[in-house]
């Protein structure tokens, strides 16, 4: 039997489902067959646009004292370009450089590297703005002051538009004359010792010059009488002394000398001296010796006094014994007249040799400023050191008492210290065993005595330093004191070494 077919129904309502997919499809068929047949429809293909980033390259001045020009930027740059560089010329030169005095262009900085302008023509943009920053630095220029004798003479480096103060110093046996400008255009405000002027950008070279000072050479008579003129010497020039004029009765002239009893310098009548040497007047006396009594002519062929007698007494044996020696006999043998020695004459004292005299610094006065004191010794080839313009001697040489030591503060200053060290180290002990019965007796007493020994010492080294040390004197490196302050710290030291010493504990 043929199954029935089932229609479903709902209601009203009947399933169409089959008839409108149908009539979708034809809708489709008939919109879409045509145009595509016809070619009424073409592809369509879109193509992304790019623009290229922007950046910009600025050259900031920085700030240049109170003066600060304008930027310079380069905008319209793209990643991968060439960096312009700011320059007038291929040298790196900078229009800014010439609107700014006393400054040094250097270079430029970005992202803190340093950068020249060479540097900067062989980069290419990154993908970001670029900033260069100009580094200044403040020109500076030389200042040479040549034979200048003070301690600060002013040499150094100085910038433009700086005030520069300039001393000539002292020179012993000499004054200060003028200065004279070696190098650069300067004008100076004052034509004495101590002057100044305005640093311009250039080096400048000043030069002092001096002149000799003048002094007496004055004629003692030492006894004698007469007058003679002062003969006038210019220092380190060649002098000649006068032929004397004194006589003094009784008594014939030998000479020149410092002293009025001789035994200083002798001079020769007339000498003429290489160069005068002496920061001060020279004082010279006349020596004297006594002449021969007048009317008494002397001898020319003596003979021996008493004369010998021609027939002696006793008269000699015609037949001498051959085992006696008549010379060596002592029967025989005169006994001999007691020897009267003749009186002694002066000798005048001839001194130095003239060359060795003349090179010797004898200054009569000991109230010498330290530019002198300080020439003096350069005179004698003692080593000089300079630091930061300060002229330090190695020693005081010859002028001792007109200088102090820097070694012996510094050898003072460090037993100090010492001493203050020990004394913390003893006091701390003394503090770990206050309570401690036990604690070792003799080892307290043995730092006690180790302190009380350093403090002397101490305490005497400084108040050796102030008594003989002139700290407003020149100052030298070393001098005669020096072995004693050392021989001092030295104590001082094994005081100190001494402190770790223990005590062994008495035994029980």
């Amino acid at each position: 039997m043929k199954a029935k077919k089932r229609h479903l129904n709902r209601g009203n309502r009947s399933f169409i489902g089959k008839t409108l997919g149908v009539l979708v499809a034809t809708i489709l068929v008939v919109v879409l067959v045509p145009p595509l047949a016809f070619g009424a429809f073409e592809p369509t293909v879109s193509t992304a646009q790019w623009q290229p980033n922007e950046y910009q390259v600025v050259y900031d001045p920085g700030m240049v004292g109170t003066w600060t020009p304008d930027s310079e930027t380069y905008s319209g740059l793209t990643y991968g370009d060439p960096i312009p560089a700011f320059a007038s010329n291929g040298s790196g030169h900078v229009p800014w450089v010439d609107s700014v005095p006393g400054w040094d262009f250097c270079g430029w900085i970005y992202n803190d590297t340093w950068y020249e302008y060479w540097q900067i023509a062989e980069m290419t943009m990154p993908e970001e703005d670029v900033t260069f920053v100009a580094i200044w630095q403040k020109c500076s220029y030389y200042v040479n002051v040549i034979d200048s004798y003070a301690w600060i003479t002013g040499q150094g480096f100085y910038c433009a538009d700086e005030q520069v103060n300039i001393d000539a110093g002292g020179l012993a046996g000499y004054e200060f004359d003028y200065w004279s400008i070696e190098e650069g255009a300067i004008t100076l405000d004052s034509p004495e010792a101590q002057s100044s002027f305005i640093m311009p950008e250039e080096r400048v070279a000043v030069k002092a010059h001096w002149q000799p000072l003048s002094f007496s050479i004055i004629y003692n008579s030492n006894g004698g009488s007469g007058t003679m003129a002062n003969t006038t010497a210019y220092y380190n020039d060649p002098v000649t002394l006068k032929d004397n004029a004194f006589i003094r009765s009784g008594y014939s002239f030998t000479g020149w000398n410092t002293l009025s009893e001789g035994g200083g310098t002798a001079y020769l009548d007339g000498e003429s001296l290489s160069a005068y040497n002496i920061v001060g007047n020279l004082e010279i006396f006349a020596q004297w010796e006594k002449a021969d009594e007048p009317g008494v002519i002397p001898d020319p062929d003596p003979g021996p006094d008493p004369a010998p007698d021609p027939a002696p007494d006793p008269a000699p044996d015609p037949n001498p014994d051959p085992g006696v020696d008549p010379i060596t006999d002592p029967a025989t043998e005169p006994t001999p007249d007691p020897l009267v020695e003749p009186p002694l004459k002066p000798v005048a004292n001839p001194g130095l040799a003239p060359e060795v005299r003349d090179t010797l610094i004898q200054p009569l006065s000991t109230n010498l400023t330290p530019d002198e004191v300080l020439s003096a010794i350069r005179d004698e080839g003692v080593p000089i050191f300079t630091l930061g313009g300060l002229q330090i001697p190695l020693s005081g040489g010859s002028h001792n008492a007109l200088v102090w030591a820097l070694a012996n503060l510094v050898l003072c200053i460090v037993g100090v210290i010492l001493a203050l060290v020990v004394g913390g180290r003893t006091l701390r002990h003394q503090q770990r065993r206050k309570n401690n019965s036990a604690s070792n007796t003799s080892f307290k007493q043995h730092r006690s005595a180790m302190l009380v020994a350093t403090l002397v010492v101490a305490l005497l080294g400084a108040m050796m330093f102030l008594v003989v040390e002139d700290m407003s004197q020149l100052m030298v490196l070393v001098n005669h004191w020096t072995v004693v302050f050392t021989a001092l710290l030295a104590l001082e030291i094994v005081a100190f070494a001494l402190t770790f010493k223990r005590v062994k504990p008495a035994e029980v």
